[in-house]
């Protein structure tokens, strides 16, 4: 696969239903100017699932923001983290999206939980915008696991770098890894973040891929590159959809 960074890699996606809180949505749509990620932990202690379901069902009963496109949860294999992915709009013109990458995480974060939910605690939301997508699954298929793959550099315009690497080493390779059903990178105004929602069959084919006795991705000096990226400080969190929250077109 090769194309130019700037251009959105072509793909095929199944049909979205948005009568379905439960369908897996389209993380790399092409109208998208923003991107959210908003980390929180579930802190009950006894039903960590539950908590995490009303939270997701109040957020799905919010009002929705301009702009707003599209708003969907996951949550970690122990039930234990949610991750709201949502997506934006771009047109600070119109006042249709949200605000400036340096003030919408504070401003879209206060009063996404209600106080009625003590038990889940906002960790943090993010701020991104779209850089490149490969999409590999066929309308049939449906992804069992995300992988949010976050990275922070030291340096301007290095996570551009680094999402290069990973295009070169699929494409050295002649192949994706298997499993692997889409990868959407989104970087941070400033190129020193970025986050990759990488779509997988099952958990258990991402492990098989990364697995360093011979797995896909620790085989080749293409992989070796991305891994030793100078100065990246890598974080991999393991998730599950859960429910849509907001689905406006």
């Amino acid at each position: 696969m090769s194309v130019e960074s700037s251009r959105r890699v072509a793909k095929v996606v199944p049909e979205r239903s948005a009568d379905s809180p439960t369908r897996w949505p389209d993380l790399g749509r092409a109208d998208v100017g923003l991107l959210l990620t908003s980390r929180w932990r579930v802190t009950s202690v006894d039903a960590p699932r539950m908590a995490a379901e009303r939270a997701a069902q109040a957020w799905s009963q919010s009002s929705t923001p301009a702009g707003l496109l599209a708003s969907n949860v996951f949550i970690s294999a122990d039930d234990r983290k949610l991750v709201r992915i949502s997506q934006w709009r771009d047109d600070e013109s119109s006042g249709t999206g949200p605000p400036p990458p340096s003030t919408a995480a504070p401003s879209r974060s206060r009063g996404i939980v209600p106080v009625s939910e003590p038990s889940v605690e906002h960790l943090g939301t993010r701020v991104y915008r779209p850089y490149r997508s490969g999409t590999y699954r066929t309308p049939d298929q449906q992804p069992g696991a995300l992988f949010v793959v976050d990275l922070d550099l030291g340096g301007p315009g290095q996570a551009q770098e680094w999402v290069e690497l990973i295009f070169a080493a699929i494409e050295a390779e002649g192949r994706p890894p298997e499993g692997l059903l889409a990868g959407h990178f989104y970087v941070s105004e400033d190129g020193r973040r970025a986050v990759n929602l990488a779509e997988w069959v099952s958990a258990e084919s991402h492990a098989k891929a990364v697995s360093e006795d011979g797995g896909f991705m620790g085989a080749s000096p293409g992989w070796e590159r991305v891994r030793s990226f100078a100065g990246s400080r890598v974080t991999v969190e393991n998730y599950r959809f859960l429910r849509n929250t907001a689905h406006v077109v």
